[in-house]
C-alpha cells in the first residue's frame, strides 16, 4: 500500500546544500523531512496556530488518503485574503 514517506522543501535542500551536506547523487531522503504533525481534513484553521509551533508543516489527510501538506506560510497567505 503506497504510503506517505517524506516531503522535500526548498527550504531543506538548501539548508543542505549550503552546509555541503548534500550532492546531486545522494538519495532524496537526505533532504526528506519525516517530522510533521497528521491533520485530517476537518481540522479546525485555529488548530494550525498551535501545530505550527511544534512543525514547520501538517500533513493533511482524509481518513487514511493522503491529500496534501500546509506551511505557515499557507495559512499566512490565507489569512490575508
Amino acid at each position: 500500500k503506497n504510503h506517505l514517506v517524506g516531503l522535500i522543501n526548498e527550504k531543506n535542500i538548501l539548508k543542505a546544500l549550503s552546509m555541503g551536506e548534500v550532492n546531486n547523487k545522494d538519495s532524496v531522503s537526505v533532504v526528506m523531512q519525516s517530522d510533521w504533525i497528521t491533520l485530517q481534513v476537518g481540522t479546525p484553521i485555529e488548530d494550525l496556530f498551535k501545530i505550527f509551533d511544534q512543525s514547520e508543516v501538517g500533513v493533511v489527510f482524509d481518513k487514511d488518503k493522503f491529500l496534501g501538506h500546509i506551511t505557515k506560510i499557507d495559512l499566512i497567505k490565507y489569512i490575508g485574503e
